[in-house]
């Protein structure tokens, strides 16, 4: 072996009790998968938190409707304020709640979504008929599927309601 070949596998070799420097490829493989993971993964996890949250003001908002269905039936009128009425769920704690706007023959109450990292605060509306869909500003993948088939609204307020609001079906053709 040549002097240059002896001194190169000197220099490789590390002493005693000395810790190696630098990573290896599979170190670095191993970072790269991760994160690709985590970028694929995180936003979908995210999505799917976003989404239970909006059906927990649905379902909220379809108590206060029903509440207020049997407040109208004894009194008269609308519940001008939810401590009238006899929920059967609690109110969501990422929501703020508005004020129920209400008289004799109509109501409605806004649940503003509070809290948010970022600008994406939406508004989910409902009155005596169910879910705004004209006033709300909540997108369609935020919208719970048995909402689409009926179960928050009257038949009335889906035909008309999603006049305009290409995005709660999620495309624009229809």
């Amino acid at each position: 072996m040549s002097l240059f070949h002896t001194r190169l596998n000197q220099c490789s070799q590390r002493p005693e009790g000395r810790p190696r420097r630098g990573i290896s490829v599979v170190e670095v493989s191993l970072v790269l998968v991760i994160g690709a993971v985590a970028v694929y993964w995180v936003p979908r996890v995210m999505a799917n938190m976003e989404r239970e949250k909006a059906t927990d003001a649905f379902d909220f908002l379809n108590s206060v409707r029903e509440a207020q269905v049997d407040f109208h039936a004894q009194a008269g009128h609308y519940a001008a304020s939810l401590s009238q009425l006899d929920l059967d769920r609690t109110a969501p704690i990422h929501f703020s709640i508005g004020p129920v706007d209400s008289t004799t023959d109509a109501w409605s109450l806004t649940l503003t979504r509070a809290g948010t990292a970022t600008d994406n605060k939406y508004t989910v509306i409902f009155t005596e008929q169910g879910f705004d869909s004209r006033r709300s500003s909540v997108t369609g993948d935020l919208i719970p599927q048995d909402l689409l088939s009926g179960q928050f609204v009257s038949p009335d307020l889906i035909a008309g309601g999603w006049a305009g609001r290409p995005d709660i079906h999620g495309d624009s053709d229809r």
